[in-house]
């Protein structure tokens, strides 16, 4: 007796067997692929040159610097580890911002690592608790929640900056990356970099992440030459994808004729930060699984250090 087959029950079968994907998966998974730019493999411990999670309630090392910007005074503002809301391990790095109206030490709270390279990932991830909820909200309001950044200054001892830094605007409640140059005033404003300034908004509202772990990935390409380039990731979702740029400010003309030297280091250097306006909400965040790589991180890597 010949035994019938179907043969729409066997080949789904004999594709799991064989680990091939039918043509759905395969158009999934290129989206997945476009979606969080993984183009080659991670190795978590070869491509990572720098991690944090909190483990060890140290902060400075690993950290270069945790608090108040250098400059500034703060009094009621606070960074700790802290195990109230844990993405892995047994701590997370707490960062604190008083209620309003925040002096201006207050207001900013700077977290760094400067022994960076001239093009690295960089991916956290951030609890969202009920501070961003807050309805009360005064004009032109806003937080920066981290990214790379790059200080220098023209001879005469005014300062500049340039950086690729994560946002959320209090007033229209949505999440943004933003590449930009600023000039301190009274400095000569820095030429043709001012064009290349580019703000790349999102539909992504903090509110809706109460309660959640929420992942920022950033990349940067320090180059002199218009082969630069900076990307920006939120939850995996591709937002900023920026190229043929001059990031490294040696790259421009000014930079010799203004006679301007690094600040810090010659280096785009990872700036994770609770920088608001003064009039801001008050403001808790928890951060862990911070890495530093050579390559895109994947938004399952967790830190136990």
């Amino acid at each position: 007796m010949r035994l019938k087959i179907d043969r729409l029950v066997v080949l789904p079968l004999i594709l799991v067997l064989l680990n091939i994907e039918s043509p759905e998966g395969r158009l999934q998974h290129s989206e997945t692929i476009a979606s969080y730019a993984v183009i080659e493999p991670h190795d978590p411990v070869a491509d990572t040159f720098w991690e944090y999670g909190a483990e060890s309630g140290v902060l400075v090392p690993p950290w270069d610097w945790v608090g108040g910007r250098p400059s500034g005074t703060v009094s009621d503002s606070y960074v700790a580890t802290d195990t109230t809301h844990i993405r892995s391990g047994t701590k997370s790095m707490k960062i604190y911002q008083p209620p309003p109206t925040k002096s201006d030490g207050d207001r900013r709270i700077s977290n760094r690592v400067y022994n960076t390279k001239d093009q690295y990932y960089t991916s956290w991830w951030m609890y969202v608790d009920g501070s961003w909820d807050e309805s009360d909200i005064p004009d032109n309001c806003w937080t920066s929640l981290g990214g790379w950044i790059s200080i220098f200054e023209q001879s005469n001892g005014k300062s500049h900056w340039t950086a690729g830094r994560w946002y959320y605007n209090w007033n229209e409640r949505y999440i943004y990356y933003k590449y930009l140059w600023w000039h301190e005033s009274g400095g000569s404003t820095w030429p043709s970099a001012d064009a290349t300034i580019q703000t790349f908004t999102t539909s992504y509202d903090l509110r809706d992440f109460k309660g959640q772990w929420v992942n920022f990935q950033h990349y940067v390409k320090w180059s002199q030459t218009t082969s630069g380039a900076t990307k920006a990731w939120f939850n995996g979702d591709l937002i900023a994808n920026k190229s043929g740029i001059i990031t490294d400010p040696r790259g421009y003309s000014y930079w010799d004729q203004q006679g301007c030297n690094f600040i810090i280091n010659s280096l785009p250097w990872w700036n994770h930060n609770l920088y608001s306006t003064t009039t801001s909400p008050e403001q808790t965040i928890w951060i862990d699984d911070v890495v530093l790589s050579d390559k895109k991180v994947p938004e399952t890597q967790r830190v136990y250090t």
